[in-house]
This record gives structure tokens, C-alpha cells and sequence, in this order.
């Protein structure tokens, strides 16, 4: 953290020996590590929104994925997240830009946005929150096969309903005071194909 309302986040991962993991972990999910992260994300808290700024690649170990199959690099990724209490209600803003680099595949950038409007009904027995979405995301694209869409788009919308209740129930444990408590929960995600 510096600066007030600014944190930073950096993970530097690289081995110089591709067989490091598999000779030096003491773990399978070490020892099947196929990939190596490296992330860098700077990111500024405002009252109701935050901004994240990320820069992310990684190093493959595993000498069997052939270059086409490993990941995609973000360089960079803007997230923009807005939440505002509106009323009783709850308004929220993703949007997103970010440009992803291959080098043995189709590459390019995305914008995205995602405002969503939600009820949330809370009390101390439960709480209903129906929640309506639209979600959109445009692709500019380099290297599209021919005959293929270099500026594909999408939009749809979602209609959510999460519902839970709290049943709690005083007893005892061991000649200790304890609270049971049981929390069934529905949640309900509709979005078109």
C-alpha cells in the first residue's frame, strides 16, 4: 500500500531450469505446475469504485504444451468496478478493456460492460435479491481466419434470484453453549444461449 488509496500487487514467478518444479517440490500441485505466473497489478480504491490496472504473463515449464496451446498474455487489463446504492436498490458497473497477446494464435483487445441492478431484501430470518444483468463484450481481433468475424459482439441480458433462510438454534455441546445453525439457499441464474 502507498499513497492513500493506492495498493500495488506484484508476483514474479520464473525457474531457469524447466524441470525445477518437478525436482525440487515437495507437493503434486507443485510438482504439476505447467505454468508459471507473472502478474503486476496496480490498482486506486475511490469512495463507491475502484480502478485496476494489470499486466500478466506467464512461463510454461511443461516442455510437452506445444506452443499454440499455452496461455494468453493480458497486456494490459483495465478493470473499472462501480457499486451505488440507489434507493433501496443496488447499481453496479464492470467495465473492462484488455488486450490479449499470443503470439501463435488469434490475438487482439476486448471492451466489456456489465451493469446490473439489484433489490436486496434483507432480515435477520433471510434475504431475497432479485437482480436483472446486461452483459455486452466487443472483440477487435488480429489474425481472424479468413471468412470468420474480426469484430464479433455480444449482448445479453441475465435475470438472477438468490434466496436464503437462517434457522438457528441454541444448545448445548459438551457442557458448552453453542449456536446450530442451518442456512438452505437458492440461487436462480437465467441468461439466454
Amino acid at each position: 500500500r502507498f499513497g492513500g488509496n493506492w495498493t500495488t500487487d506484484v508476483k514474479l514467478g520464473w525457474v531457469s531450469d524447466d524441470s525445477y518444479l518437478e525436482d525440487f517440490g515437495n507437493g503434486l500441485g507443485i510438482t504439476s505446475t505447467r505454468n508459471i505466473e507473472r502478474r503486476a497489478d496496480l490498482r486506486y480504491y475511490g469512495r463507491n469504485w475502484n480502478l485496476l490496472g494489470r499486466v500478466q504473463g506467464y512461463q510454461t515449464v511443461d516442455r510437452d504444451i506445444a506452443p499454440q496451446n499455452r496461455p494468453y498474455s493480458r497486456l494490459p487489463q483495465l478493470l473499472l468496478t462501480y457499486n451505488q446504492p440507489w434507493r433501496q436498490s443496488l447499481f453496479q458497473l464492470q467495465a473492462e478493456y484488455a488486450y490479449f497477446e499470443h503470439g501463435h494464435k488469434v490475438e487482439g483487445s476486448r471492451a466489456a460492460l456489465r451493469p446490473s441492478l439489484s433489490l436486496p431484501m434483507r432480515r435477520s430470518y433471510g434475504h431475497l435479491t432479485p437482480k436483472l444483468t446486461l452483459n455486452h463484450a466487443s472483440y477487435w481481433l488480429d489474425g481472424q481466419s479468413a471468412g470468420l468475424d474480426d469484430k464479433p459482439s455480444v449482448t445479453l441480458p441475465s435475470a438472477s434470484l438468490d434466496a436464503g433462510l437462517v434457522f438457528e438454534k441454541r444448545l448445548s455441546w459438551l457442557g458448552e453453549s453453542a449456536t446450530q445453525t442451518l442456512e438452505p439457499r437458492l440461487f436462480y441464474l437465467y441468461t439466454p444461449f
